[in-house]
């Protein structure tokens, strides 16, 4: 509801971007009340190393996003209207592999991220499956 409203709100005014952006807004309205969830039933708890990694994961995702901004100013011939199609592709791959190569470098670098915690998660991971949930007041 939240996606079709806000992408029929800014659609005449926008143009396509506005259903972009109307999707990332129903995305994070998605995930607050998702958290919302978690914290009325007991599930998310204070977790200090989390909220020390989040303002450093954030500067990250600010780098990356500062980087590709420039870039794309460098590679708009490559992408614009007159290039072919494999030159816009590669270009735009080119584009996502280094952005993403320069969060994750930018996140180790800064301690948002760590290889010990990544090894943990996927240990945890590859574990059996957690015990089904009981079922609450909330649930009906």
């Amino acid at each position: 509801a939240v996606n079709v409203t806000t992408a029929l709100t800014l659609f005449p005014r926008m143009g396509a971007p506005g259903i972009a952006v109307a999707s990332a807004v129903a995305g994070w309205v998605n995930a607050v009340m998702l958290l919302g969830v978690l914290i009325r039933r007991g599930h998310w708890g204070r977790d200090v190393p989390l909220m020390k990694r989040i303002p450093r994961l954030v500067l990250s995702a600010a780098v990356m996003g500062a980087a590709l901004y420039f870039a794309e100013h460098w590679f708009a011939v490559r992408l614009g209207p007159g290039s072919p199609l494999a030159v816009k592709a590669t270009t735009l791959l080119s584009l996502v592999a280094g952005g993403a190569l320069l969060y994750f470098i930018t996140a180790f670098a800064t301690g948002g991220a760590d290889f010990g915690m990544i090894r943990r998660n996927v240990k945890r991971g590859s574990g059996k499956s957690a015990p089904p949930v009981a079922k609450t007041d909330l649930d009906e």
